[in-house]
């Protein structure tokens, strides 16, 4: 029977002992630290984000407890148009080792890409309305939310647009969007981009060719 207890005892302090201990703060480019005991789960993350429009952009730094994430040490960025949301979310497994400056980058160099870019109701959106995407953004995404709004209305609406590979997978995208205090029901869908000016110089060069044969 000692035996027995002694075993659980030493099961229970083992667990403890994966139990992380990580920074925790909030800011904006910095934020002061304070130590912070994680679930047994749970890894230390460094979040360095951007969310907003061309010029106005918001920027968000967290160190917090949390699950490993598919695209940790990796940029996760979203472009719908006018708005963008870019995040560089750094894990680590050992005490306090969450302790990195701000680091974000913004996918500002074009890529050749085009993705159809909507913001609205699913009624409202089509896929007329095109954006061009920057850096690793090689996916189009369908995001779709939906919540009740303060009168028990259910509402439903849409985004489309340019996404890097890493915020395809859902659960990723769902974890991306709790950074940013987003916690609507969320689904979402992602195909490979294309490049509408790469399509035009196949089709300039098939008709080169042609003119080759027939007249030369």
């Amino acid at each position: 029977m000692k035996t027995f207890f002694a075993t659980i005892i030493f099961g229970i302090l083992l667990g403890m002992a994966y139990t992380l201990t990580c920074n925790k703060c909030t800011g904006q480019v910095a934020c002061n630290p304070v130590p912070s005991k994680c679930n047994a789960s749970e890894v230390c993350l460094t979040v360095s984000g951007i969310f907003g429009t061309p010029g106005l952009d918001q920027h968000l730094f967290m160190k917090k407890c949390g699950p490993k994430l598919p695209y940790c040490n990796q940029l996760v960025s979203v472009d719908i148009d006018f708005l963008e949301i870019s995040a560089n979310v750094e894990c680590c497994e050992t005490d306090l080792c969450n302790s990195k400056s701000y680091t974000v980058l913004k996918e500002e160099e074009e890529n050749g890409v085009h993705c159809p870019a909507c913001l609205g109701l699913p009624g409202d959106c089509s896929d007329t309305l095109l954006t061009k995407c920057s850096g690793r953004q090689n996916q189009c995404i369908t995001v779709s939310m939906s919540y009740y709004d303060a009168t028990g209305k259910y509402v439903k609406f849409l985004l489309k647009g340019c996404a890097s590979q890493s915020a395809c997978h859902e659960e990723s995208f769902i974890q991306f969007a709790r950074f940013y205090s987003i916690t609507h029901n969320i689904t979402t869908s992602c195909t490979s981009g294309f490049c509408p000016h790469g399509n035009m110089s196949i089709l300039f060069a098939s008709v080169i060719l042609a003119f080759k044969v027939v007249f030369i």
